[in-house]
């Protein structure tokens, strides 16, 4: 059987959030629960795709106030990784990058009660129906969505998980991260890859410019997301395995900083 991808856009939202807890996973990740500044914030927000995610603003990590994009703060993006709109929280598993940039030190440090503002979804993309074989690849950054992904898809046809990853994975991590036990439960072939110096996503494409092209195109599903330069190579690469575009998930998580504009 198949597999269809079904693109929803929402209208757009913004809420406000407190943090409530925090506990902290493995590869550097903390994952933190949002909960409604006031009751009813959350009515109406849905999130039933695995990659879908929100954008959050947050203050400083000692809990201060938050600057709005309108005052020129940035948003940060993070996947969904559970919710329940109805009891009123959101979960994120947020990366801390040594203590660099806005949101991993304020998941890592704030004090609970801590403000932040969330917008979104946008859109969500859904896939239906059992692919007979799927690639989940991507780095640090997509491990929330990958995890959601390998959920919903193991058991559904063979499966390839490609990772690119700097951080020191044994099983105890893996099980931590939710990637433990694939290949023990079968039909599903597990790749961990080591960043190139300077050159975040390359050894990500090609791991998986050697995989071996679809025996039928329309049976493949494949999601990769990493930094912004793997998308036109990856892009290329359905071409060539006769993949369209659209039946699959390819986007840039992050930017390198010297590639900005």
């Amino acid at each position: 059987m198949t597999y269809t991808l079904a693109r929803h856009p929402y209208p757009p939202a913004v809420r406000s959030m407190r943090l409530a807890e925090r506990s902290t996973l493995a590869g550097g990740f903390v994952r933190v629960r949002l909960v409604e500044a006031v009751p009813g914030e959350l009515a109406g927000f849905v999130a039933p795709g695995a990659g879908d995610h929100v954008r959050v603003l947050v203050g400083s990590a000692d809990g201060g106030a938050v600057t709005t994009v309108e005052q020129g703060a940035p948003y940060r993006t993070e996947t969904v990784v559970a919710h329940d709109a109805a009891a009123g929280w959101i979960d994120l598993d947020i990366l801390d990058h040594d203590g660099h940039g806005v949101i991993g030190p304020w998941a890592t440090h704030a004090p609970l009660g801590s403000p932040a503002l969330v917008a979104g979804p946008k859109g969500s993309v859904v896939i239906t129906g059992r692919p007979e074989q799927w690639v989940i690849a991507g780095d640090d950054s997509a491990i929330p969505a990958m995890r959601r992904y390998l959920a919903l898809l193991h058991g559904r046809g063979e499966g390839m998980l490609v990772l690119e990853t700097a951080a020191d994975l044994g099983p105890k991590e893996l099980t931590a991260l939710g990637l433990d036990g694939l290949e023990a439960r079968g039909r599903v072939e597990v790749s961990i890859h080591r960043p190139q110096s300077g050159a975040p996503g390359a050894a990500l494409v090609t791991a998986l410019e050697t995989l071996p092209a679809p025996g039928d195109p329309l049976e493949r599903f494949v999601f990769a997301c990493a930094e912004q330069s793997i998308v036109a190579p990856v892009r290329s690469l359905l071409a060539r395995w006769g993949i369209d575009v659209e039946r699959a998930v390819v986007k840039g998580y992050w930017r390198r900083a010297d590639t900005e504009q």
